[in-house]
C-alpha cells in the first residue's frame, strides 16, 4: 500500500488499511482538517490504492 509517503496520522493511516485488507470500504470518507496537514495526499493515495 502507498501509504509511506505519509508523515504521521498513524492512527488514519491504520484505519484505512485495516478497511481495504477486511474489504470493508465504507460508502464515503471525509477528510477534515486544518490547511496543509495531509489530508488530500492521504485521500489521493487511498483512491490510488482502492484502483
Amino acid at each position: 500500500m502507498s501509504f509511506k509517503n505519509i508523515k504521521g496520522h498513524s492512527r488514519i493511516i491504520s484505519l484505512l488499511q485495516r478497511s481495504i485488507m477486511s474489504g470493508r470500504i465504507a460508502y464515503s470518507y471525509l477528510f477534515v482538517g486544518p490547511e496543509s496537514t495531509g489530508k488530500k495526499t492521504t485521500a489521493l493515495n487511498f483512491a490510488k490504492v482502492l484502483n
